[in-house]
């Protein structure tokens, strides 16, 4: 699972989601964080997703009290 992955290779998981992944792609910087030419970011940014995806459903349910689409069909 890459959680466990991340966790061994990564302190802090939250700050290298948000620096590597989100902040990288989101925003330029004077140096790149992340190359959309190379295939090894493209790769570790595919890996995260599942993560990032799976954190933002957390909070969106959490947060805004939006049932997950298992959550809807239970009930």
């Amino acid at each position: 699972m890459r959680i466990t992955t991340l966790q061994s290779i990564e302190p802090d998981v939250a700050k290298y989601l948000y620096v590597s992944g989100r902040c990288a792609v989101a925003h330029a910087y004077q140096s790149n964080v992340v190359n959309p030419d190379d295939p090894a970011d493209l790769i570790r940014l595919r890996k995260d997703l599942p993560v990032i995806r799976e954190l933002a459903r957390i909070a969106i349910e959490r947060e805004f009290g939006v049932k997950s689409e298992c959550d809807f069909h239970r009930t």
